[in-house]
C-alpha cells in the first residue's frame, strides 16, 4: 500500500522538477556607445503544460529588467571593466493544475577591455553630428579614422564633426588603430538618421514677385528658396539707381519706362550667421503712364533651350510701304533668368515713346549657339524672314500682344558642308569698307527643297561662313539682312561624289544680297541684252530674246523671300520674244532667273494690278 502511494508523489516531484528551468547566456559585444556593452539572451525551458508568467533579471551593477519572454534579448553597458553577478528569477504557471514552478540562475559576467577597443556616442544637432572617440583608461598611441557614410572623404581625430547635405539614414564607422604594442585595429559602427538637412547651394534659387498698387509704385517680394537653417538677406537694384536691402521693398519710380530690376539673395546660417550661398536674378519691368508704347512677349520652347539665362536683343522695325524697306528705330537688351528646372519661357518687352506708323518687331538670342541646332532671329510673330514678318499699324497709346515665337532649326548629322563668303558690292551705302570688303555677322540659312530651315550660322570677320554636318540632299543658301532683298543660291546638291560645296558666295549692295561676284558680273552684262516688258506687268510679261540666246531657256520666277513661284521651259529659237503668264502671281516684287545655254540672266519683275 505504501508503494502505491509513493509512485504518484515521485511523479509529481519529477513533473515539478522539469516544469521550468531558468537559463541565460551572455557575450561582450562592443558597440558605438561603449566597449563595455554586453549582450544577454534568455534560454529558459518550460514544461509542456506551463505558460510563461514572470521573470526578473539583474545585471549585477544595480540595474535590472523584467523580461517579457523566456527567450528575451537585452544589451547592457557597464560603466567599467570588472566582474559582475547577473541573476535571472523565473516563475511559470500551470492553468490546468493551478500549480506554480519557480527557478533561478546566476552567472559571473566578466567585462574586459579588448585591445584597441574604442567607442563613441554620436550627438546630432539638426543636420550635423559630433563624435568623440573613447578608449579604456590607460590606452595610448591611438589613431582614429571616421567614415560618415555619405560618400564624403574620411577624416581623422579623436573629436570630429560632420555636416550632411541630404536627409537620410547613415552609418558612421570608427576605425581605431594603435602603432604601439601589438599594432592592433578595431572598428565600430553606429547608425543615425538625419531629418533636418540644410539644402545645398545648388538647390537655392533667387526669385521675386511684383505687385502694382497704382501709378509708378511697385511692391517687390523676395520669393527666393526658403531654408529652415537659413535666413535670406536681400540686395535689390531697381534699375533707376535706387537700391534696398529689405525683404519686401516698396519702390516708387519717377516716370514710366522699362527698368531692369536685379535681386541678389544671400543665404545666411541661422546658427553661425555665416553666409555660404548666394544667387541672383534680373527681370525687366515696364511702367506705362499712357505713353505711346508697343509691348509683347518673346516665347520660346523651354524644353529644347540649352541655356538657363537667355539674353535677347529686340528691335522695333519701321516698315516703308512705298520703298518696301525696313529700318530699326529702337532696340532693347533683355535678360530672362531661370534655373535648370524653371527655364524662362515668356519674356516681356516694351518700347515707349513710339510715334504712329507701320511696324514689325524682331528678336535674337545673343548668347545662343552660333550654328547648328538653336534659336534663330525671328520676326513677329514667327517668321525667320523679314519679308514674312507680321506688320501692325500703330496709331498711338498702349499697343500690346505683339508677340514673337522664337524659331529654331535642327541639323541632322551628315558628311557634307557648304561654305562661301559675302562681300560688299557696288552701291553699298551702309556698312564698312569699300567694294569687295567682307560682310561680317550676316546670318546665313541653309534650307531644304521645301524652304524649311535646316541650319543657320553667321559670317565671320572675313565674311566667311561654313555650314557643317550637312546630309546628302538638295539645298538653297539664303542670307538674311533686315531691309535687303535676298536672291537665294538654289539647287545646291550635296552628294557622295561632291560632299563639300565651296564658293557659294554672295554680294551685298545697297538694296539686295545676291549670288557671288562672278555670277553678278555676268548677270549685269547679259541683262543689258535682255528686255522684259511691260514692267511692272499686269497679267502678261514679254521677254525679248537677245541674239546670244540658245534654242531653249529655263525661266524661274522667285519672290523676295527666295521662294520659287514659277518655273517654265521656253523655246527661243527664232521666235524673237516669248510671253509669260503672271496672272497667278500676287502683286509685288519678283526676280526672273533665266538660263539659256551658257548664259545666265537675272531681271527684276514687278507685278501690279
Amino acid at each position: 500500500m505504501k508503494k502505491l502511494l509513493l509512485i504518484p508523489v515521485i511523479m509529481l516531484i519529477v513533473q515539478s522538477a522539469f516544469a521550468c528551468v531558468a537559463g541565460f547566456n551572455w557575450l561582450q559585444s562592443p558597440v558605438a556607445g561603449s566597449v563595455f556593452s554586453v549582450d544577454f539572451k534568455g534560454t529558459s525551458l518550460l514544461g509542456s503544460s506551463y505558460a510563461y508568467s514572470y521573470s526578473y533579471f539583474t545585471f549585477g551593477d544595480g540595474s535590472s529588467i523584467s523580461p517579457a519572454s523566456p527567450s528575451f534579448t537585452a544589451s547592457h553597458i557597464y560603466a567599467a571593466t570588472g566582474t559582475y553577478t547577473a541573476k535571472l528569477f523565473l516563475a511559470t504557471y500551470d492553468s490546468a493544475t493551478s500549480m506554480y514552478c519557480y527557478d533561478s540562475v546566476a552567472s559571473t559576467v566578466t567585462v574586459a577591455a579588448p585591445p584597441c577597443a574604442s567607442w563613441f556616442i554620436p550627438v546630432i544637432l539638426y543636420d550635423s553630428v559630433a563624435c568623440t572617440a573613447h578608449t579604456p583608461a590607460g590606452t595610448s598611441g591611438m589613431t582614429y579614422t571616421w567614415d560618415f557614410g555619405d560618400g564624403s572623404s574620411t577624416i581623422t581625430g579623436s573629436t570630429v564633426g560632420h555636416r550632411y547635405v541630404y536627409n537620410g539614414t547613415y552609418s558612421i564607422s570608427l576605425t581605431a588603430s594603435s602603432s604601439s604594442g601589438s599594432g592592433c585595429t578595431s572598428s565600430v559602427d553606429s547608425s543615425i538618421t538625419i531629418t533636418d538637412a540644410r539644402p545645398a547651394c545648388s538647390t537655392l534659387h533667387a526669385s521675386f514677385s511684383t505687385a502694382t498698387p497704382g501709378g509708378f509704385v511697385i511692391d517687390f517680394s523676395n520669393t527666393s528658396t526658403a531654408g529652415s537653417f537659413y535666413k535670406k538677406v536681400s540686395h535689390w537694384s531697381f534699375g533707376d539707381g535706387d537700391t534696398s536691402t529689405t525683404m519686401f521693398p516698396v519702390h516708387s519710380y519717377k516716370h514710366g519706362g522699362s527698368y531692369t530690376v536685379w535681386l541678389k539673395t544671400n543665404w545666411v546660417d541661422t546658427i553661425t550667421s555665416i553666409g555660404g550661398c548666394q544667387d541672383s536674378i534680373s527681370r525687366t519691368i515696364f511702367l506705362n503712364d499712357s505713353l505711346n508704347s508697343v509691348s509683347g512677349y518673346i516665347y520660346k520652347d523651354s524644353l529644347t533651350e540649352p541655356i538657363d539665362s537667355v539674353v535677347y536683343k529686340v528691335w522695333l522695325i519701321s516698315y516703308d510701304t512705298v520703298m518696301h524697306t525696313v529700318v530699326a528705330v529702337d532696340s532693347l537688351i533683355l535678360e530672362a533668368a531661370g534655373t535648370i528646372t524653371t527655364k524662362p519661357h515668356a519674356t516681356p518687352y516694351m518700347f515707349i515713346n513710339v510715334p504712329a506708323g507701320l511696324y514689325m518687331v524682331k528678336a535674337k538670342v545673343l548668347n545662343g549657339f552660333a550654328s547648328g541646332s538653336g534659336y534663330v532671329p525671328t520676326y513677329s510673330d514667327s517668321s525667320i524672314y523679314w519679308s514674312g514678318g507680321q506688320q501692325f499699324l500703330y496709331f498711338g497709346g498702349a499697343y500690346s500682344y505683339q508677340n514673337i515665337w522664337m524659331q529654331h532649326g535642327t541639323l541632322t548629322s551628315g558628311p557634307g558642308f557648304v561654305a562661301g563668303n559675302v562681300v560688299y558690292g557696288a552701291g553699298k551705302t551702309t556698312g564698312s569698307g569699300p567694294v569687295g570688303s567682307p560682310v561680317a555677322g550676316l546670318q546665313i540659312m541653309l534650307r531644304d527643297i521645301w524652304n524649311h530651315l535646316v541650319s543657320s550660322t553667321y559670317t565671320d570677320s572675313a565674311g566667311i561662313y561654313k555650314l557643317s554636318n550637312v546630309p546628302y540632299g538638295t539645298y538653297s543658301v539664303y542670307p538674311e539682312d533686315m531691309g535687303y532683298r535676298t536672291i537665294a543660291w538654289g539647287s545646291i546638291d550635296v552628294t557622295s561624289a561632291h560632299p563639300h560645296i565651296n564658293d557659294i558666295d554672295f554680294t551685298q549692295n545697297s538694296t539686295t544680297i545676291k549670288p557671288g561676284t562672278a555670277t553678278v558680273d555676268n548677270v549685269a552684262a547679259d541683262n543689258k541684252q535682255l528686255l522684259v516688258y511691260p514692267n511692272p506687268a499686269n497679267n502678261v510679261a514679254v521677254i525679248v530674246w537677245p541674239g546670244t540666246a540658245a534654242k531653249t531657256a529655263t525661266v524661274t520666277i522667285i519672290n523676295i523671300a527666295g521662294q520659287r513661284e514659277l518655273t517654265m521651259q521656253l523655246n527661243t529659237d527664232g521666235v524673237g520674244s516669248s510671253e509669260i503668264n503672271v496672272s497667278q502671281l500676287s502683286p509685288g516684287l519678283y526676280f526672273m532667273n533665266v538660263i539659256s545655254g551658257d548664259m545666265h540672266y537675272m531681271q527684276k519683275l514687278s507685278v501690279r494690278r
